[in-house]
């Protein structure tokens, strides 16, 4: 609660929610930079369970392996969402958004200005965390 603070949910706090140096920077006014450890979501999706193992090695906790996992590319963002709402039942009512979202395809223009918008706050986010 100390890093930031959800209302009502992403979608009234998208924006900033979506500029991950400012929320790492409040959280490092409180928390030591080494007991945050940031994770790509991508990696995430990728590759869950070696990722999940670097979160347990974080929190030093032993190794679990997830049985819902394939090894495969097959069905891994589906069945990494079974294994949040399995094992953190809360995560999409604590955080405010899910591990995999269906959109729309968004147009060229606004995708660029979008893109421009959050470059520095990107560039920012790369320097904070290596």
């Amino acid at each position: 609660s100390k890093c930031v603070k959800v209302h009502h949910g992403i979608s009234d706090q998208f924006i900033y929610r979506s500029m991950y140096a400012a929320q790492l920077h409040h959280c490092f006014k409180s928390i030591p930079k080494e007991k945050v450890l940031v994770i790509d979501s991508s990696q995430l999706k990728k590759t869950p369970q070696q990722v999940l193992n670097l979160i347990h090695r974080h929190l030093g906790i032993a190794d679990y392996q997830y049985p819902d996992i394939l090894n495969n590319n097959q069905n891994q963002a589906e069945n990494l969402q079974k294994i949040f709402d399995k094992y953190y039942p809360s995560f999409e009512e604590r955080t405010g958004w899910r591990m995999d979202g269906e959109y729309e395809p968004m147009p060229t223009q606004l995708k660029e200005t979008i893109q421009n918008f959050f470059k520095p706050h990107n560039s920012l986010l790369e320097e904070m965390t290596g």
